[in-house]
């Protein structure tokens, strides 16, 4: 099965191909569909794009297949996050038989900052949050050219997450470790499997030569000694964020094909289509969100700021804790936590916050570089047995549409939750 055949990709095709039948019997329909209600000026101007659109779908859908053809065997797959015009880009250089620029594309890619905002989206990933400290000290070796000392850590945390969410507690580097999951780039029959064949090969003699791929055994056994290096250690970030899509698959039991869906309807498709559309737009536009602290005043109430913010979100939360309603504050509890958590939450979270009354606090620093993402820090005073103390608390906040899917800000399907809730 190609990569290009699982359904995600394969009903894009479909969609598009559907969508340029559809234009070409618009202008017949256009009466009906005006009397249905739907603007059809503007869905005109939608149409008028598809041909175009339809040429992108078929040229990017093909990517992953000839990405991995031509760079599993050099320890690169394809990933949800993987910038496809960067896959692309990598591609044409191999096709003509320049790997060596190849090569540069891809570790050019992996920059500190791309690493650094493809590692904050490991929050999607709750068994990846007490890892997440160690990470990011392997991300400050990585942005120091330390290769030696980020590399084994995050070829450890790869193994170790693996063998958290497998139904056999297996490893990523372990034999046996089936990676497959439905509908996933990463973990599909020509993904995270063969990757994981080429990371584990025996490395049974010691050598000095200066390696290419993250060789787990050779690594962490002292027998390869020359992997301090940037290659190898693009490729094990790569690995890592590969690694992602199959664990939010297993941690929300999605590894297997769910029952088939009736077949939609054509306003279903349209729909999915501008929604989708609009959602790629919102990313390709997205700049960096600025916030004032020092303007900010202290214990500010959520209507200081514009509803669908992060910061607003927060605000609401704090308020909450403020006056001890551990009812509402679940409500800005993520999805995932919601959905597999073995008792009512409010409960957890009293027992999180219950004597621990939040007196006041002030937001102190605010990062909202990512879309779907905001890590906000604020400086609360806490009554503790009744003696008031100062903590310094950084916020995780998500986007995540009602399904737990991270969107990106401004959409609207999203709502700002905690991901920290308990960072208390």
């Amino acid at each position: 099965m190609l990569i290009r055949d699982i359904p995600s990709i394969k009903d894009l095709v479909r969609q598009a191909k559907a969508f340029k039948s559809f234009k070409a019997v618009f202008p017949f329909l256009k009466p009906i569909i005006r009397f249905l209600g739907v603007d059809t000026v503007s869905l005109g101007e939608t149409l008028s794009t598809v041909d175009d659109l339809a040429r992108q779908v078929d040229v990017f859908s093909k990517i992953p297949d000839k990405f991995n053809d031509l760079f599993s065997a050099r320890g690169w797959i394809i990933y949800d996050l993987l910038n496809l015009e960067i896959a692309k880009e990598a591609i044409e250089f191999a096709e003509s038989g320049d790997f060596e620029a190849a090569k540069k594309c891809l570790v050019d890619y992996f920059s500190p900052d791309t690493v650094k905002w493809q590692l904050k989206t490991m929050f999607a990933v709750e068994a990846f949050h007490p890892r997440m400290n160690l990470a990011e000290k392997a991300l400050l070796d990585y942005e120091q050219g330390r290769y030696h000392a980020c590399i084994p850590i995050i070829l450890a945390q790869i193994d170790g997450l693996v063998s958290e969410l497998h139904e056999k507690q297996r490893g990523f580097f372990a034999d046996g470790a089936d990676l497959e999951a439905w509908d996933s780039l990463a973990a599909h029959s020509k993904g995270l499997n063969q990757l994981s064949d080429i990371f584990k090969k025996g490395r049974r003699k010691t050598t000095t030569d200066t390696i290419s791929i993250p060789f787990r055994h050779g690594i962490l056994h002292g027998r390869d000694l020359g992997y301090d290096n940037i290659l190898v250690a693009a490729k094990t970030w790569a690995a890592l964020f590969a690694v992602r899509d199959w664990a939010i698959k297993a941690e929300r039991d999605m590894l297997d094909a769910p029952p088939e869906e009736p077949e939609r309807s054509w306003g279903e498709i349209l729909e999915s289509i501008s929604y989708h559309t609009q959602e790629k737009k919102r990313w390709e536009d997205w700049q960096p969100r600025e916030l004032l602290t020092e303007d900010i005043p202290i214990a500010p109430l959520p209507c200081e700021f514009d509803s669908k913010t992060p910061e607003h979100s927060l605000a609401e939360f704090l308020n909450l804790w403020k006056a001890s309603n551990y009812g509402y504050m679940a409500e800005f509890v993520p999805f995932l936590f919601k959905k597999y958590a073995e008792r009512p939450l409010p409960a957890d979270i009293r027992d999180a916050y219950q004597g621990k009354p939040l007196v006041s606090f002030r937001f102190s620093s605010f990062d909202h570089s990512i879309p779907s993402i905001a890590e906000i820090a604020v400086d609360c005073e806490i009554d503790i047995a009744g003696e008031k103390t100062q903590k310094t608390i950084t916020f995780r906040m998500v986007c995540e549409d009602p399904e737990g899917e991270m969107v990106s800000h401004g959409n609207p399907n999203g709502k700002w939750v905690v991901m920290n809730w308990n960072a208390i």
